[in-house]
């Protein structure tokens, strides 16, 4: 019995710790939604948006992605996204509706756990809009 009061106060640590974490986690790196704009047209110059249409939704997801892990980390592991960011994204991409947001985040991280042309682009788009961000004074 006293074994396991030693187990729970053990559990309880590791609990508030894992809490600890997850808010470190969960903060995004940015909150200025007014950057949607800005970071879509640095990406259309570095990157440009592919030359047929299955290549441009290819470079708008992973545009969103960026997005995503920028504004609201927590989404990728399965969180809501973060107020405004939707919309912002929706705007940015001239979609009609921001729904297509949504849809387009359903499987973002599928994409990046599986396809590893994919991992491997984004890695690189998100550290070059990162150092972007950097040397503007944004991060």
């Amino acid at each position: 019995m006293v074994s396991e009061i030693f187990e729970l106060m053990s559990i309880r640590e590791q609990i508030s710790n894992l809490s600890v974490r997850e808010s470190e986690l969960v903060k995004p790196k940015l909150s200025d939604l007014s950057l949607i704009p800005y970071l879509h047209n640095y990406f259309i110059e570095a990157f440009g948006m592919g030359n047929t249409r299955k290549l441009g939704a290819i470079q708008r997801k992973k545009f969103v992605f960026i997005i995503v892990l920028l504004y609201s980390p927590s989404t990728l592991a399965g969180g809501c996204l973060n107020r405004g960011v939707r919309d912002g994204l929706a705007h940015a991409l001239k979609l009609n509706a921001p729904s297509a947001v949504s849809r387009i985040c359903s499987d973002l991280i599928f994409s990046y756990q599986h396809y590893r042309d994919f991992r491997l682009d984004v890695d690189n788009k998100i550290a070059l809009m990162e150092g972007k961000l950097r040397s503007d004074g944004y991060l």
